[in-house]
């Protein structure tokens, strides 16, 4: 998140009209490493899972955070080498609704946020349109709010799936609103 929120700052200050093409570009990377930074947070849960073997998950519930295909392999079921892609949203939902995460996935503000970060993340990465016309205000709120919702995303999931605490560097990056 470190790189999320420099990003985010950079963008703020190359946010008047002379250099709006500069702000974009940064939000756009605030964006695009933000949301990776919650798919690292995800595969550390994974591998952290999977070193610990039989403990914690079910290999059917480990090859979705693996990204793995789950299925027969010579009369056994279990993980297979063959990559099966979930989605981002899908493994946080498994893991929310999987451990004793406080999070209301309908009515959570962090929830709806996040989505909206991951969604217009998602708009850049496969445009449907050949320019970019997100307007700069759009784009601070975005990424502030996602950036702070997906902090707080994994506050919540460090506390609900290992017991402990977030890295006070990692909450201490939550961005402030811009006014």
């Amino acid at each position: 998140m470190a790189d999320a929120t420099f990003f985010l700052s950079e963008a703020r200050r190359a946010k008047h009209p002379d250099d709006e093409d500069v702000a974009r570009r940064n939000y756009r990377a605030a964006l695009i490493v933000g949301v990776a930074a919650m798919e690292t947070f995800i595969n550390y849960i994974a591998v952290t899972f999977e070193t610990a073997g039989e403990q914690g998950l079910q290999p059917y519930e480990l090859a979705l955070l693996l990204d793995k295909r789950f299925g027969q392999d010579d009369g056994r079921f279990g993980i297979q080498s063959q990559p099966h892609f979930s989605r981002l949203e899908d493994k946080l939902r498994f893991l929310i609704q999987r451990f004793p995460i406080e999070l209301a996935l309908g009515t959570s503000v962090e929830w709806g946020q996040f989505m909206r970060f991951k969604g217009l993340r998602d708009s850049i990465v496969h445009p449907k349109k050949d320019e970019d016309d997100t307007l700069l205000n759009e784009y601070d709120s975005v990424c502030s709010r996602g950036i702070s919702a997906s902090i707080e995303l994994m506050r919540l999931l460090s506390k609900g799936i290992f017991g402990k605490p977030l890295r006070a560097k990692v909450v201490d990056l939550t961005p402030t609103e811009e006014t």
